[in-house]
């Protein structure tokens, strides 16, 4: 399958990915939609925060795009991600920055970059993704639950 190839964005705009439907284990599929970033009329998205993990040993997620359907190799640590975000009944609308900047232009990169910032502020949630659970996954949750409660919040975030 050819790979997938991305058109420029407009000065104002930004990628979202939309996460296409399925079973774990089913084969990813995305959408890449550009959309303006606008403070008077924000979209609707969640935002990722991960760890690219290594570059090596990429997999492929499937992109439905007007060319028809094109592949786009991501690492292991997204996947996995995109495989416990996604919804089995419906569509999942996020920004991730391996995705939704295209990796390979310098120009767009730098430009998306200093949009970061608002990128993260303007979603509805950022998700933070730590990896799949692992043996002591509960430790560090029961210590995240017990520190809870004496954690100040001061100023505006």
């Amino acid at each position: 399958m050819a790979a997938y190839q991305y058109s420029p964005l407009n000065q104002d705009g930004i990628r979202l990915t939309i996460l296409c439907t399925g079973a774990f284990h089913d084969t990813l599929y995305i959408e890449l939609q550009e959309v303006a970033l606008s403070l008077t009329k924000p979209p609707v998205y969640e935002a990722l925060s991960y760890v690219w993990g290594s570059t090596k040993d990429r997999v492929p997620v499937q992109v439905s795009s007007p060319a028809g359907e094109r592949t786009l190799m991501v690492t292991q640590n997204l996947a996995t991600a995109l495989r416990h975000l996604r919804f089995e009944d419906r569509l999942r609308v996020l920004w991730i920055d391996a995705l939704c900047i295209d990796q390979s232009n310098l120009t767009e990169r730098s430009r998306q970059v200093l949009k970061m910032g608002d990128i993260y502020r303007m979603s509805r949630r950022v998700v933070a993704w730590l990896g799949p659970e692992s043996e002591d996954s509960s430790l560090a949750l029961d210590t995240i639950a017990r520190l809870a409660p004496s954690i100040e919040m001061t100023g505006t975030i």
